[in-house]
């Protein structure tokens, strides 16, 4: 049996050689060719193979000949079983190929495709299980027209991995896409876009690079088209790397999106945004959207924008945390680290470092957003708060960031916006600005419990009042720090921690000897003080190990000092002077 299937196989490679020998002689021989041609094919499938060579059926790597009858005649011999289409090493002419389902297209290491000029590239219309490895995809040639290298509508189980594309119009073109993926591929120098996915659903762009482009490093998206509406949903967008884009380095546009998660991408040096995640035209909703753990640096508009339009029926579950955002352009009005849109329910946006932005944070248009612990450094506006579209927001909340800014920290300036907590956060103002700067607040902002810093001395200048500075001087008994009394360039302050009308009595005691684990009670009523007063007692010499002490206040001017014994023996405490200090 084994010299037989030795036999089959050596036939196979027999057949190979042939074809490519006859494929180097006369057109007379052509009818020989297709009849030995399809001898081996047949032998080939009977015996478990379905990879075929792109020379065997007259293809050729040598940069000149054009391959595409050879590469779709494999393809339409596999027929609907499906198989690989293997290329040699070499340089290969194509023009448009059709594709089947369960086709694998593979390489040896370093075969470029170029795509000639007027054609397409692969059409994957309407096709499943299709694979692409390993290429280097050139589209020089395609200097003309839209053109593409990989293209097709409502396929699934796409995947395409490893594959270096450059050049032409658009590089991977696929639409209303179902479970497809693009890993570690790299696109560069495209006239249009090197990866662009319209509508999808089971999407993953994974590890990729994209750099040098003339519009966005990666693209998902749709256009101005009301119907069908174009939805992205179950996306993931991680671990790549886009710079150098004339536009985004990752732009996401469409109709609505659903549970998407845009997470550890470096995205970097681009014209525009770093992120720009957005719902346009006839959108209908925006929700569960979690970016985070990005890194995005000097881009030169939003680090990250995430936008709703404003006539989109939900925008709710957005979360951007713990990002870490360069803006390096804290001049310019059109930078920000954050800024999101017409966000209405359950959004957060936590946990980010900004640094050198305009703004470190806008929320725009968007009520029931809340915006916790966030380091902003080096900007002008740290936090700002605005309606752009709307005519009124409602019910945000900032909370816990530390912001050091040169203008203002927190900054909003329309009375429309209802209810705004600003609360617990840490103000630094390095210039002229407010920590705090509201219009309306008294009636549409609640700003309490915000640390300004500390100060060695009563502080000075612009403050919102209730802003809280703390004493340099961590030992002072009569001043823990001070407060705005009001909202002014010239703001007044007054002391808060301070003792006031402190009460000191020195009293000696003489506690009975105490029994093991027993308390021994003794009432002192010469100190002035009320329930709800502050008493300490502090003993003026040693007290004997074993006993602890505890004071407090039992009703009007009378306070009561314990001892309880800890230990297993009996302890006769020698007269002692105690010194009571109850603080108002």
């Amino acid at each position: 049996m084994w010299k037989e299937l030795i036999k089959v196989t050596s036939d196979v490679v027999d057949y190979g050689v042939e074809i490519e020998r006859l494929n180097r002689e006369s057109i007379q021989n052509r009818a020989e060719i297709d009849s030995l041609k399809q001898s081996f094919i047949q032998t080939n499938i009977e015996f478990g193979s379905r990879s075929f060579n792109v020379e065997w059926f007259g293809g050729k790597g040598d940069g000149e000949k054009i391959s595409t009858e050879a590469v779709q005649q494999i393809i339409d011999f596999l027929g609907e079983k499906g198989g690989t289409v293997f290329f040699p090493y070499g340089i290969y002419l194509l023009g448009s190929i059709t594709c089947r389902n369960d086709i694998r297209f593979e390489c040896a290491p370093g075969t470029v495709i170029k795509f000639i000029n007027n054609t397409n590239g692969f059409k994957v219309d309407n096709c499943s299980n299709i694979t692409f490895s390993d290429f280097i995809f050139d589209g020089s040639l395609q200097t003309t027209g839209t053109r593409y290298m990989i293209k097709g509508s409502n396929a699934s189980k796409v995947m395409i991995k490893r594959l270096r594309l450059s050049n032409g119009s658009y590089g991977i073109w696929l639409e209303n896409i179902t479970d497809g993926v693009i890993l570690d591929c790299e696109g560069y120098g495209f006239r249009d876009w090197p990866f662009y996915i319209q509508g999808c659903n089971g999407f993953k762009y994974l590890r990729n690079k994209s750099f040098n482009n003339q519009y966005d490093g990666l693209k998902m998206g749709g256009l101005d088209l009301p119907n069908p509406k174009i939805t992205i949903k179950n996306t993931e967008v991680a671990g790549n790397e886009c710079y150098g884009n004339v536009r985004d380095g990752f732009d996401i546009a469409a109709n609505n999106i659903e549970n998407l998660i845009i997470h550890d991408n470096n995205f970097h040096d681009n014209l525009l945004q770093g992120i720009d995640c957005k719902v346009v035209y006839q959108s209908d909703y925006m929700r569960n959207i979690h970016i985070y753990a990005n890194s995005c640096s000097v881009n030169h508009n939003q680090q990250i924008n995430v936008q709703c339009d404003i006539v989109a029926s939900a925008a709710e579950r957005i979360v951007v945390g713990s990002n870490t955002l360069y803006c390096a352009s804290s001049n310019d009005p059109n930078s920000a680290g954050i800024r999101m849109y017409g966000m209405a329910d359950n959004c957060r946006v936590h946990d980010n470092h900004i640094s050198d932005a305009y703004n470190g944070v806008r929320i725009s248009d968007s009520s029931n957003v809340t915006v916790e612990n966030n380091i902003i450094r080096s900007g002008k506006f740290g936090i700002r708060e605005d309606l752009v579209y709307l005519t009124q927001a409602a019910n945000n909340v900032y909370q816990g960031n530390n912001v050091v800014v040169s203008d203002n920290c927190f900054y909003k300036n329309d009375p429309r916006i209802l209810n705004t907590i600003v609360r617990s956060n840490r103000f630094t103002v390095t210039g002229t600005g407010y920590r705090v700067y509201v219009i309306g607040a008294e009636s549409t902002s609640n700003c309490y419990n915000n640390d300004g810093g500390y100060s060695n001395s009563m502080p000075s200048g612009r403050a919102t009042k209730g802003d809280v500075f703390f004493n340099t001087d961590v030992t002072n008994e009569n001043c823990l720090g001070w407060i705005a009394m009001s909202t002014s360039p010239t703001a007044e302050y007054d002391i808060f921690g301070k003792i006031g009308t402190a009460k000191t009595k020195t009293a000696q005691i003489d506690f009975p000897a105490i029994s093991p684990g027993a308390t021994s009670a003794i009432t002192y009523s010469s100190l002035a003080c009320n329930p709800g007063d502050m008493v300490t007692a502090v003993p003026l010499a040693a007290v004997p190990a074993g006993l602890v002490w505890n004071v407090w206040i039992i009703s009007a001017n009378r306070i009561e000092l314990r001892l309880t014994n800890t230990t297993g023996n009996s302890i006769d405490p020698a007269p002692v002077n105690w010194r009571f200090d109850v603080l108002k």
